[in-house]
């Protein structure tokens, strides 16, 4: 049976203008965009590579 993980997204204004996306379990996975949408997307892709990242490494996924 496939396991299923949850992680958080934490949106907020970044100083610089937009938003800045991170994942308190996931702290390699940073990004951010222009308005929410973009940041939302932005933030589907950094959360998947950095995912596959760990994996790369041998790492277990976070809980």
């Amino acid at each position: 049976m496939p396991k299923h993980y949850r992680y958080y997204a934490r949106l907020e204004a970044d100083p610089e203008g937009g938003l800045q996306v991170t994942f308190p379990d996931v702290p390699e996975a940073i990004t951010g965009g222009a308005d929410e949408a973009e940041a939302r997307v932005n933030a589907a892709e950094a959360l998947g590579l950095a995912l596959r990242g760990i994996l790369a490494m041998g790492r277990p996924l976070p809980r």
